[in-house]
């Protein structure tokens, strides 16, 4: 778990740089901003679920919602066709992956949600290649829900 944080981590920036290169700044404004939810995961998972940091806890959540708001606030409100599966990708990010920071097997389908909105985002700009690893990506969370419900059952 700890590696699959950092590494979650360690390829934010490239989406961001994308959401930013094709203008889709709600995407990319939100996915930034969910650093404080990743880190909040990799805190939890080094700690081993011990008593979750309250304040980074909080932290998260408040740049969730903040995000979202700034977000429609900068472009208004669906202004672009883009907008609609951004608005898909910055709910699915920003609850899968405070959910999942939370321990909570739920957040796979938010990222679910995440995964699908940004296929459709990436098609809209013929970016097929993105298409095909969020479909290959989807797959993955697919089987870490499947295995975390297993777990937990």
């Amino acid at each position: 778990m700890i590696s699959s944080w950092a590494v979650y981590l360690i390829g934010m920036p490239a989406w961001v740089y994308i959401f930013v290169s094709g203008h889709n700044w709600m995407a990319a404004c939100v996915e930034a901003g969910g650093a404080l939810s990743m880190i909040l995961g990799l805190v939890t998972v080094i700690k081993k679920g011990q008593g979750n940091p309250k304040l980074l806890d909080r932290l998260a959540l408040i740049a969730a919602i903040v995000g979202i708001a700034i977000s429609l606030y900068d472009i208004g409100f669906f202004a672009r066709v883009t907008q609609y599966p951004e608005l898909g990708v910055v709910i699915g990010f920003l609850g899968g992956t405070y959910l999942l920071a939370r321990q909570r097997s739920s957040g796979y389908i938010w990222f679910m949600l995440m995964i699908f909105s940004n296929a459709i985002l990436m098609g809209m700009k013929e970016n097929w290649w993105l298409v095909a690893q969020q479909i290959i990506s989807l797959g993955f969370i697919i089987d870490a829900y499947v295995v975390s419900r297993k777990k937990n059952s």
